[in-house]
């Protein structure tokens, strides 16, 4: 007998958004969970990288795995079809955000994740170089 369990894929759905944010956050750490480990305590800001990009601007390209015994959301998978447009999109949308995240929000309530975020920023300054002049300040 197969001990193996059938997912079921389908299209993510905007209903499904709770589950993917948790999943991301739970799995963050190279597949462990990021919870109580002081590394990264902001889930908002950790969705912000990761998740929300593609289920706003690209949801066509988002998909989830179903528990089909208890229709729960366990997986996903998501997707851009043109990195050149991800990239810019994210750069507009998204960069100043994470700006005003990290210095309104981290740097006092999440000391940890404003510490993470400044760490990235100079380890990939070409591709963050919105964010760089002001981390550097």
């Amino acid at each position: 007998m197969n001990d193996q369990k059938a997912f079921i894929i389908r299209n993510f759905e905007k209903e499904d958004l709770a589950a993917v944010r948790h999943i991301n956050y739970v799995t963050g750490l190279m597949g462990e969970t990021l919870e109580n480990t002081g590394i990264f305590n902001d889930k908002k800001l950790f969705n912000m990288l990761f998740i929300d990009y593609y289920v706003l601007f690209e949801p066509e390209n988002c998909f989830v795995a179903i528990d089909p015994l208890t229709d729960e959301v366990v997986g996903y998978i998501l997707s851009t079809l043109d990195t050149e447009t991800q990239e810019k999109n994210f750069r507009n949308y998204y960069y100043w955000r994470i700006f005003l995240r990290m210095y309104f929000v981290d740097w006092w309530k999440y000391p940890e994740s404003f510490r993470f975020m400044q760490k990235l920023i100079n380890a990939f300054p070409e591709s963050l170089s919105g964010c760089a002049v002001a981390a550097a300040a």
